[in-house]
């Protein structure tokens, strides 16, 4: 008897599903049967929509510090590969089937029978950033600073050159304001003097 798929929650479902099934359909079906925009838009709901929405869930379901811990790990790994791939995206994104490969990878992360993201924080990430910690922060902190710095910089001189583009502005309005006013006098004028002619002694 088949089981009642449509009555299971999301992650039983993931879970009841094998690994290798998972892995060969994202690159043999994505690969041959998908194009690559569909590749992305998966990469984008396995990758982000998915695990943003069990975050919210071990979140308000207080599922206790490992449900916590196992996507915050996901996040800590995810966020790792996003900035490599960001680097590293003129020498991939013509890769055959890297689309494929990612959606296969993103699965590896989260699912709960590979739990690639612990095995990838614990053996790579972990090291990786507690040997380089203090580096990393002090980075962070100039970045900071200096970011911080140029907006404040920017922010003048966008309300300077406001201020000064403002009174140009209103200079020129007043200037186009006086010229009609003295237009329609004019024209007040000179059609008063046509209804109501003059007489010269």
């Amino acid at each position: 008897m088949p089981l009642p798929l449509g009555n299971l929650p999301l992650e039983k479902l993931l879970s009841s599903i094998p690994t290798a099934t998972l892995g060969t359909a994202a690159l043999v079906g994505g690969g041959f049967l998908i194009g690559g925009a569909v590749l992305r838009i998966a990469g984008q709901v396995v990758g982000i929509a998915y695990p943003t929405f069990a975050s919210f869930k071990a979140i308000e379901e207080s599922k206790g510090p490992d449900q916590t811990k196992q996507w915050l790990t996901y996040w800590t790994c995810f966020g790792c590969f996003t900035l490599v791939e960001a680097f590293a995206d003129r020498l991939i994104f013509w890769l055959p089937y890297y689309y494929a490969a990612k959606l296969a990878f993103l699965v590896f992360l989260q699912h709960p029978k590979t739990n690639g993201a612990s095995i990838l924080y614990e053996h790579f990430v972990r090291p990786l950033f507690l040997q380089h910690q203090g580096t990393i922060e002090d980075k962070a902190r100039a970045a900071y600073s200096h970011m911080t710095k140029k907006a404040d910089e920017v922010m003048k001189e966008a309300v300077a050159d406001l201020t000064k583009n403002g009174v140009h502005l209103s200079a020129a309005a007043n200037e186009v304001l006086r010229a009609k006013i003295t237009e329609a006098l004019a024209a007040q004028s000179a059609q008063a003097s046509i209804e109501h002619p003059t007489s010269i002694a």
